[in-house]
């Protein structure tokens, strides 16, 4: 069911800006077959420009507001009062019977041939090269396939250094970590610290709200009607912009990606 939705939204995105495209191809191409000819070949290549962009944002824009403020208390919390040993052991042996807990890392026997290592590094600046090159080297004994090191932050550059490894090694920021440990666990630490909010957030939910998905029919309906209003009235200026405003609105609010399947670490 979620694949089948998951298709419908391409569609639709591809939808949207088909029109986008064919209302302003419409304006200045008479030939209506052209128009339709350019516009199905721009939606697709414009589709396709922005799912690559989209793909390059960060886990945290697939987290909810509230999930995002969450996600930072627990790093705040786990990293200022201890004891984020204990929490790791008893969140892998949610799944997982043969966990043993080490000095500084949680080593899980998932099988005969593969040991997976959750290394918490929680510390406030971001993770670096020579915290992974440590890491790696004081778990090597256990001969691990994979290692998982949650840490606060995380660098493009330090997740492309850490794939040059003979194992796995995933870098999981606060975000990622509530994505893919504690919400695909259903196991929460006890918050007992909290960030201040910033006040300026506000703007950011009234914008969020503007364009949520709900939002997006709304728009996308009125960008129809005037579409539609232009076959009878004389296309002009107006019906462009006006329309092209309402459907990009609509594109984002369909691009406002909701609660996905976390990825498996474990």
């Amino acid at each position: 069911m979620k694949k089948i939705l998951f298709i419908l939204q391409i569609i639709l995105k591809i939808f949207i800006i088909f029109f986008l495209v064919f209302i302003w191809t419409r304006y200045f191409i008479r030939s209506l077959w052209i128009c339709l000819l350019i516009s199905i070949v721009a939606s697709g290549l414009i589709y396709l420009f922005l799912h690559f962009i989209s793909n390059k944002k960060s886990t945290a824009s697939s987290l909810k507001l509230k999930e995002k403020e969450d996600a930072e208390n627990i790093f705040l919390s786990l990293a200022t009062k201890g004891g984020s040993l204990d929490f790791f052991y008893h969140l892998a042996k949610k799944r997982y019977p043969s966990v043993e807990k080490k000095s500084k890392y949680i080593l899980i026997n998932n099988s005969e041939k593969t040991r997976s290592v959750i290394f918490p590094c929680l510390k406030f600046s971001a993770i670096n090269n020579d915290d992974v090159i440590k890491i790696a080297s004081s778990v090597k004994k256990e001969n691990p396939t994979k290692i998982i090191i949650v840490c606060g932050s995380v660098t493009p550059e330090t997740i492309s250094f850490a794939s040059n490894f003979d194992m796995q090694i995933l870098l999981l920021d606060k975000f990622s970590s509530y994505k893919c440990l504690y919400k695909e666990f259903d196991y929460f630490p006890d918050i007992s610290f909290e960030y201040k909010k910033d006040k300026s957030r506000t703007f950011k939910e009234l914008i969020k709200f503007a364009f949520s998905r709900d939002k997006a029919k709304g728009y996308l309906l009125s960008a129809f009607v005037l579409l539609l209003s232009s076959f009878f009235v004389r296309i002009n200026l107006y019906y462009c912009i006006v329309s092209s405003v309402l459907l990009i609105f609509a594109l984002i609010c369909y691009s406002n990606k909701g609660e996905e399947i976390p990825s498996e670490v474990l």
